[in-house]
């Protein structure tokens, strides 16, 4: 039987096994480091409804001009934030995200360039920990996920989160325009077109009335903002105005802001209800597995 110094070696040894993991570090190219469990990121792209726009791939770059990673899309995006998306790609967070897209209903492609900060990289490597279930035990997270809203213009807003709720917007710029495409000419007469036409590009929307928008359609008319503890009926706050080191909460509840009032066409709620019959009509298998 081990003696009492025995045991006590054996676990400060297990203790400091533990630490060592956890304080476990890798480099990235650049030299930068970061938590060594961090595996993988993802980016996702979602525009306004009915706006819906075209993407060919993302590719995600170091500054040296090395290619980080890269997913073919070959669809569309339809859903606001977390519409179309590269998928999961392997390694620490690159340097630049870029990709093109096809405006449809515009008729013009746009280019998108943006830049992560190394306070940007700072927050996403930060782990936190959150408990899922509510009554569940507490299971760390990393906000691995870099979402771009997109908006009419060529506009668009960049959010990191792990959920919703953890969600914090980092920037907001204009895409570069790139050329018109006239050979999308039909879509302005199509299905897509008659929501335009019935709620119009809104230039002078922000983010938060795009936002609103997208979250009014989900329910109908009479249910705007109804849930005040959804964190999705509300704005994530932005970095810059969040009190130092409160990023490395899980839960932004204490500072995001409630969204602005918006006014949507009755229409669009009959137009969104026959857009999900039709696609039950065409995937009725993915739709019925889906519910």
């Amino acid at each position: 039987m081990p003696d009492l110094r025995t045991c006590f070696q054996l676990l400060l040894v297990t203790c400091l096994g533990i630490a060592l993991t956890a304080c476990a570090t890798a480099r990235d190219p650049n030299g930068y480091a970061y938590p060594a469990d961090f595996k993988n990121y993802s980016v996702n792209v979602g525009v306004p409804f009915h706006y819906e726009v075209s993407i060919g791939s993302i590719t995600t770059w170091w500054k040296d001009g090395r290619i980080a990673g890269g997913k073919p899309i070959g669809s569309r995006a339809t859903g606001w934030v977390m519409g179309g998306t590269a998928g999961i790609m392997d390694g620490p967070i690159p340097d630049i995200v870029d990709f093109e897209y096809q405006a449809l209903y515009e008729e013009k492609i746009y280019h998108v360039r943006f830049e992560i900060t190394p306070h940007v990289k700072r927050v996403m490597y930060e782990k936190f920990y959150i408990r899922r279930p509510a009554n569940g035990p507490l299971r760390p997270r990393y906000r691995r996920v870099i979402s771009f809203g997109i908006m009419p213009g060529g506009r668009y807003v960049v959010w990191i989160e792990s959920r919703r709720d953890d969600a914090i917007e980092v920037a907001r710029g204009q895409a570069e325009f790139v050329e018109t495409t006239p050979y999308y000419k039909e879509f302005r007469e199509g299905r897509h077109g008659r929501a335009v036409q019935l709620n119009g590009l809104r230039p002078e929307w922000s983010p938060e009335h795009w936002t609103a928008y997208d979250n009014i359609l989900k329910g109908d008319s009479t249910r705007q903002n109804r849930y005040p503890d959804n964190p999705e009926y509300w704005m994530p706050p932005k970095l810059e105005d969040l009190p130092p080191e409160a990023w490395k909460q899980g839960d932004m509840t204490p500072w995001r802001k409630r969204l602005p009032e918006v006014e949507v066409n009755p229409q669009m709620f009959i137009y969104k209800y026959s857009y999900w019959k039709q696609l039950e009509k065409k995937y009725p298998q993915e739709r019925s597995g889906a519910q």
